[in-house]
This record gives structure tokens, sequence and C-alpha cells, in this order.
């Protein structure tokens, strides 16, 4: 599929790097990156991403959360495998290696009791 979409690509005129394989770990072969955009949400940001990150280079990620939809968040690596960032929007497609049914306690997430 990925040999299509760069066959499809180039007819067009376009040349870009396609890379096929797990995306959680990346591609350090090419880094490091300006840019590292992921359309699927994560509960834990892979850090190869960071680490593969320019200083001043962006992540854009979905973060999977128990409230039903997952926050977008732009981060900015400081190319030493950290970044800083917030939160900038919401969509809800999960990394297929982190699809496996974990509980929100199990991650660290809040657990509220309602009584009433």
């Amino acid at each position: 599929m990925a040999k299509r979409a760069e066959e499809r690509l180039h007819t067009l005129g376009l040349a870009p790097q396609v890379v096929a394989g797990n995306g959680e770990q990346g591609d350090p072969g090419h880094a490091p990156y300006d840019r590292i955009i992921s359309t699927t949400a994560v509960r834990e940001i892979p850090c190869a991403w960071l680490e593969q990150l320019r200083p001043g280079g962006v992540l854009l990620t979905p973060i999977d959360t128990p409230f039903g939809c997952d926050p977008l968040t732009r981060m900015v690596g400081d190319g030493h495998g950290g970044a800083e960032g917030h939160m900038v929007g919401g969509t809800s497609m999960k990394v297929r290696g982190q699809r496996t049914a974990r509980s929100y306690g199990e991650l660290g997430w809040p657990s509220w009791e309602i009584t009433g």
C-alpha cells in the first residue's frame, strides 16, 4: 500500500519520503524531523518520536483519554527527547499497538466515584 501511495504521489509531481513500518518507532534513519504528525491517538507518547524531533521541531498527536474525546496535542521538542506543549483540538483514532484494553486506573488516570 505504501509503494502504491508513493507511485501515485510521484505521478502528481510530488516526491515525499514514504516509509512503511511501526509508527511508534518513528524512522530514526531519517531523523531529526521538523514535524511529526500522528493521525491516531496514543495513551503514551512514544519516546522515539520525541527523540527524533530536532530542536524546535513540532509533534502533533491526539492523546487517548477516558473522556470520550481525544485532545489533539501540539508539542515543541527540545532536541534532547523532551517537549512542551498544549492541547489544540480533538479527535478519536487509536494507534494499533495501544488498542489493547487497559483500565485508565492502570494508566494513572484519576477515577471519580459518583455518589448521591
